[in-house]
Parts: structure tokens; C-alpha cells; sequence
């Protein structure tokens, strides 16, 4: 009975964090973001609002992963897509604070440290479009703008 009851919780909240971030897709969003075809020189940029960590512009640069930025409450970019049965390879940097970088349908629950790198890999299994976003606990109870994870078939 507990279980059950869990599951139905889990459904709901789902269901709500679907409404909300179709209410957000009114709202002007960054460019649907993946990886690219081949490996791109890397930019040394004097602007370091978006440019990641130091550990991030370090990093080589590897064409099949995509770099997500949390500031502010905020993913840049907030729409990923992906392919299913394809390896979806994720840096994620957390600019200003910690966060949290969690995608429940793929049992994807991670905390990245302000300043910090790190890298989420997963072969997606299902398709459709699913919400990341981070974690309550890491945000003083402040929940931030919403990610999208578009899996298509082919």
C-alpha cells in the first residue's frame, strides 16, 4: 500500500512539473542544443558569464558530449536532444552555487559543487520528452527553471 501511494505521488509531481514547463515554453528559450559533428577549436572568451569553470575551459574537447551551465537557477541550454539507445554524455557545470542535476525517468540524481565539473552519462531507453532540473534540497528550498530532455526514435 505505501509503495502504491509512493508511485501515485511520483505520477503527480510528474504530471505538475509537465504543466509547468509547458506554461515556461511561452517564455523566449536558448536554441535546442547537440552535440556536434565534429570537434570545434576552443574559444577563450573575455565574457565569463556562461563560459563554465576554469575545469571546464580545460577540459579537450570531445564532440559527443554537451555542455549544460547551471547559474542562477538556470540551465543553459534548458533543451538537450538525444536519440534513443544512443549515449547521451552531459558536463555539467555549476557556475554560482551548488546544484543538483537530477532526470528521474533515467534514475539520474547528481550534485555538482560551485566551481565544479561533472560529467552524467546515460544510453536513454525510452523516448519522448522528459524534465531535468535541480535538485530542491542544494537550492534552499528554491526551485529553478526546468530542462527539457527530448528523446526521439530515430
Amino acid at each position: 500500500m505505501k509503495r502504491s501511494y509512493m508511485y501515485t505521488i511520483g505520477i503527480i509531481l510528474v504530471v505538475a512539473l509537465l504543466v509547468l514547463a509547458a506554461c515556461k515554453a511561452k517564455q523566449p528559450t536558448a536554441p535546442q542544443t547537440t552535440a556536434p559533428k565534429a570537434p570545434q577549436p576552443a574559444e577563450k572568451k573575455t565574457d565569463d558569464s556562461l563560459t563554465g569553470s576554469a575545469v571546464a575551459d580545460i577540459l579537450p574537447q570531445d564532440p559527443s558530449v554537451i555542455k549544460v551551465v547551471v547559474k542562477d537557477m538556470k540551465f543553459w541550454p534548458n533543451t538537450i536532444t538525444a536519440k534513443k539507445g544512443e549515449k547521451v554524455r552531459l558536463q555539467v557545470t555549476a557556475e554560482d552555487r551548488d546544484y543538483g542535476f537530477s532526470l528521474a525517468e533515467f534514475h539520474i540524481s547528481e550534485s555538482v559543487k560551485q566551481g565544479e565539473t561533472k560529467m552524467v552519462e546515460f544510453t536513454p531507453d525510452l523516448y519522448g520528452t522528459f524534465i531535468f532540473f535541480s535538485r530542491i534540497e542544494w537550492n534552499n528550498g528554491k526551485i529553478g527553471e526546468l530542462g527539457r530532455l527530448v528523446v526521439s526514435l530515430n
